[in-house]
């Protein structure tokens, strides 16, 4: 009997220091791994912040269903009057989400610093 293999997804979160969650994504964001990411801001969301900033720039693969998930945490942390941001970088995640239409539509920011400063 095999052993399942582990998700190759890492999801964590911690405090910026000014009481904003940065919840860090490292890994793939897939049909199979959506529900981790999910997951774990609907946790955070629970605790009613002010803000909440999602750093996916360590992602390495991004498919249609974790662009779904991301928007619907978006959408999620609007209703609950939640500033919302999404730290990029420079790379791959940015390019899928600009080349998909979706980056109008979630605050995208290239640091940290950044996605700090504008949800403030």
């Amino acid at each position: 009997m095999t052993e399942p293999r582990p998700l190759p997804i890492w999801v964590g979160t911690a405090d910026s220091g000014f009481g904003t969650p940065i919840t860090s994504v490292h890994g793939e964001i897939d049909l199979t791994t959506g529900h981790v990411l999910r997951d774990e801001v609907a946790t955070r969301l629970a605790d009613r912040p002010r803000s909440l900033v999602l750093d996916v720039s360590r992602v390495t693969f991004l498919g249609s269903a974790g662009i779904n998930v991301m928007l619907r945490v978006g959408e999620q942390a609007a209703e609950r009057e939640v500033a919302f941001a999404v730290v990029t970088g420079e790379g791959f995640v940015r390019r899928v989400l600009t080349l998909s239409g979706v980056s109008g539509l979630l605050g995208l920011y290239r640091d940290l610093p950044a996605a700090l400063a504008a949800v403030g």
